[in-house]
């Protein structure tokens, strides 16, 4: 069922029940309003008939101290009701009518007494009538009945025009409901269509039009901005796979090269076997290196799935440094120029602080010490070697960029753009510059924990 559909249908039902509930409103006050006219023509017909009955002159015999007048049987001449007499002892003694009146313990109790009235409904000959008993002064009982046929005639009619109005409402409800669903959801079929079509096209570079400010424009506002966002993973991703197809082409290749060197056998001389297996025994170095930090690249190293707590960084860093120590057998001093603490995931960071550690020792001298400094929220290694020509000062967080004086030595180039990767994931920022005296100083700082 469609969306349109359903909003007609849900306008549509509400407006059923509200036309249903004052309906059944509508209809329980006529018929109150009715049952009160009839109470009002019963008690009126009463008082009226007590008055007449009591006259000296006229058609109606005189009063008697002893005996009721209301036996008068021309009193009882009426064609708008029934009306009939009871005696003190509940005996019917004057009755007009088409059928005789019920009477209960309750009638014969105002008949003995001769005081009270009672008004319900009774039941003769599968008709129902509106009945009121009136106690008589001297004893007996006046029973008046009106037939309620007709105040029924008048609720079905009601009923049935209520019924009517009722579906007539509904049907109109759901016309409009479904034009007003139609204009109101043509925006949302527009970002349906539009999804659909990136769905079924997978181009990513079409963004809807942005119309207005409601949840709507907000919405196509959203679906742009998810769009561009894969638009920009895509063509990642495209890199990604070019520049890592580029940078494994020259391994494979040397190794290529070597083994088909190598399968000559006795054609070859010691010394030139000797010096094949140290090349293919490097590249394999340089290849496994580089497929390691392409997984760790193409997982992506922002993975949210590690813990992240407020560390102080002097001590991430100096957990660092000693592994660094230990990998490279050379000098790296540590030097904590002021501590800060900041939310960080601690083995990320440690990561980020080897990488520049592996990077200040591939041009560092081996003689000549790194140097790694602490300063609050800031981490900076600094190596003794060329330093960074100025063209590239912009360029080393790159993917796979690799200076012109590093490109005789092993990597991959992927060190410092997982740096950049992790600090940009942290809120921080990296740097690289030349540092006085001689060297490269690269390094990241982190927000401080508030």
């Amino acid at each position: 069922m469609s969306l349109r559909l359903r909003v007609a249908l849900g306008v549509a039902l509400i407006v059923a029940v509200t036309i249903a509930g004052a309906g059944f409103a509508a209809q329980l006050s006529v018929e109150n309003e009715l049952d009160d006219e009839v109470d009002d023509f019963l008690e009126q017909r009463v008082d009226l008939i007590e008055g007449l009955s009591s006259q000296p002159t006229g058609r109606f015999r005189g009063p008697d101290p002893n005996f009721s007048p209301l036996q008068v049987r021309g009193v009882f001449a009426d064609f708008d009701s029934i009306t009939q007499l009871l005696g003190p002892d509940g005996q019917i003694i004057v009755f007009e009518g088409n059928v005789q009146l019920p009477v209960g313990a309750a009638d014969l109790d105002i008949a003995r007494e001769g005081v009270g009235r009672l008004l319900r409904d009774v039941d003769v000959d599968d008709e129902t009538y509106r009945m009121i008993t009136a106690g008589q002064r001297g004893g007996g009982a006046l029973q008046i009945a009106r037939d309620l046929s007709e105040n029924d005639s008048v609720l079905a009619g009601v009923r049935s025009r209520l019924v009517w109005a009722g579906l007539i409402g509904t049907i109109a409800a759901a016309v409009i409901g479904w034009l007003f669903a139609r204009r109101a959801i043509r925006p949302v079929e527009r970002v349906t269509a539009a999804t659909e079509e990136v769905a079924r096209t997978q181009d990513l570079m079409t963004p809807l039009p942005v119309e207005g400010t409601d949840e709507i424009a907000r919405l196509s506002a959203s679906f742009n901005t998810m769009i561009e966002a894969l638009a920009t993973s895509r063509e990642q991703q495209r890199r990604l796979v070019m520049d890592a197809s580029h940078e494994l082409r020259t391994p494979l290749a040397t190794l290529r090269t070597s083994i088909e060197v190598l399968e000559r056998g006795d054609e070859i001389t010691p010394e030139l076997r000797e010096r094949l297996m140290t090349n293919a025994s490097a590249e394999l170095v340089e290849l496994s290196l580089l497929v390691g930090e392409l997984v760790e690249l193409a997982t992506d190293t922002s993975t949210g799935d590690v813990v992240r707590t407020e560390v102080a960084l002097g001590q991430v860093v100096g957990d660092a440094v000693e592994r660094g120590r230990q990998r490279h057998h050379r000098i790296i001093e540590l030097e904590q120029r002021g501590e800060d603490s900041t939310i960080a995931a601690v083995p990320l960071i440690e990561r980020a602080v080897n990488n520049l550690i592996d990077n200040a020792a591939k041009f560092s001298p081996a003689g000549e010490p790194i140097e790694v400094v602490v300063d609050a929220t800031t981490v900076t290694v600094r190596d003794h070697g060329p330093g960074i020509d100025d063209d590239d000062l912009g360029l080393v967080f790159d993917r796979f960029y690799r200076a012109t004086t590093a490109r005789t030595m092993t990597g991959s180039g992927l060190g410092l753009s997982i740096v950049e990767q992790i600090v940009a994931d942290h809120d921080g920022f990296v740097f690289a510059r030349n540092a006085p005296g001689g060297g490269a100083e690269v390094g990241f700082t982190l927000p401080p924990s508030d």
